[in-house]
């Protein structure tokens, strides 16, 4: 991208996966318009393609693949296609055969502002919105309907809620007018869960300094805003990279003068019990309203198995107390089904999480072995018809709570 006319280029920003995915396809979008170049939707008209793309789960990683595909099809032979984000890091063999340019990590922006030889004597911008998510529809991907046959009515509802649930905590479809004002206070973990590979793509723990964040806040307030996201990898293992804790960001966050609220995303439960008396004072103030936070099983042999270092007891008695120290607090979460070894005396357990009523909603995934983490190694993988069973019956359960709870409102 050498070219003397490369100011007038356009470029189109696709990504899917998770928020923080989306948040730093956002930070690259805003870095390209920086230069003073445009931003188009047109992918069959483009000079420039990126794509932030997810590898998380299987299906993940092949919705992916197909989308590469078929930007391939659509787009100019003159455009160039780059694939960064996750699943290179994690899978680059599965790009094999379909993509051969460069790749790098969802938030290594100083690769992309290398790029598109971007201006280095400026500060790489901040973007404070989440891109939308790559859907099929956005680009008429047709071959991946296999992983989206929903013709159960329970299946339907389900995702319908689903849909409805991130539309309501920020998936927004119009970036021009979000509102929340989303800050990326971290990117990487400290945990080593044996069955997750997001760590293989982002690395440990990376955290923003207390006062840049303070300054964002500041900013989301001053241009209007009252929902204020915080976003990372791992919130709660914030700051053990600058000697400070996530709960000395949340109390520097709430001295900010202002009427505003804030949501949290992807807490770990072992932070929220290990901080759990700091963490009642803080939710008390009645400012935290939504939170993230992944259960990820009902049984405490399975977590043991995933390396969550918790219990089933010490999780639902932190969120117990963290709903009664704020009433209105919702509280989001995810369960994975079928993970190796599972029984269906432990599966129940699952099932019966959702009848402690303390989420306002749940995710469910069926286990996917992801390359080079501990679980894909693991003995008794239990047969596709068996997790496919199970996660109907969760999503049943979930769905006919969902709906009973609406009956007695």
């Amino acid at each position: 991208m050498n070219d003397k006319d490369q100011s007038t280029r356009s470029a189109v920003f696709l990504t899917n996966g998770c928020p923080e995915n989306r948040l730093d396809a956002a930070s690259m979008l805003e870095l390209w318009r920086s230069q003073g170049r445009d931003v188009s939707s047109d992918v069959s008209n483009a000079d420039l393609i990126l794509f932030n793309a997810c590898g998380l789960t299987d299906a993940n990683e092949m919705t992916s693949l197909e989308i590469i595909k078929d930007i391939r099809k659509k787009k100019k032979k003159s455009c160039r296609l780059i694939v960064c984000g996750c699943l290179p890091r994690i899978n680059p063999a599965a790009l094999e055969g379909i993509y051969e340019d460069i790749t790098f990590g969802s938030d290594d922006i100083k690769s992309f502002s290398k790029l598109i030889n971007a201006d280095q004597s400026r500060n790489y911008p901040c973007a404070n919105y989440l891109l939308p998510i790559t859907t099929y529809e956005n680009i008429s991907i047709k071959s991946i309907n296999r992983f989206n046959k929903l013709i159960d009515p329970y299946f339907t509802l389900y995702h319908l809620l689903l849909n409805k649930r991130y539309s309501r905590y920020g998936r927004e479809r119009d970036i021009s007018n979000p509102r929340h004002y989303f800050i990326k206070i971290a990117t990487g973990c400290v945990h080593r869960c044996s069955y997750c590979a997001v760590r293989l793509s982002r690395g440990p723990i990376h955290s923003k300094p207390i006062e840049n964040i303070l300054q964002e806040v500041r900013k989301g307030l001053m241009d209007g805003y009252s929902d204020i996201a915080l976003l990372a990898t791992d919130s709660g293992s914030y700051g053990v990279d600058r000697n400070a804790t996530f709960v000395d960001l949340l109390n520097e966050i709430l001295s900010i003068p202002g009427d505003f609220r804030i949501r949290l995303r992807n807490v770990h439960p072992q932070f929220l019990t290990f901080k759990l008396p700091d963490l009642v004072s803080i939710f008390k103030t009645g400012r935290i309203v939504h939170m993230t936070s992944a259960i990820q099983s009902g049984n405490n042999r399975i977590l043991k198995l995933m390396n969550r270092n918790y219990t089933v007891e010490s999780c639902c008695a932190a969120y117990d107390a963290l709903k009664k120290a704020c009433p209105s607090l919702q509280i989001r979460s995810q369960i994975i089904v079928g993970f190796p070894g599972e029984t269906e005396a432990e599966f129940q357990d699952s099932l019966k999480v959702i009848d402690t009523g303390l989420f306002d909603f749940m995710e469910v995934y069926q286990f996917s072995p992801r390359i080079n983490t501990p679980a894909a190694a693991l003995a008794n993988n239990l047969s596709s018809s068996v997790v496919s069973n199970r996660y109907y019956r969760l999503v049943k359960k979930i769905v006919e709570q969902i709906e009973s709870g609406r009956k007695t409102r």
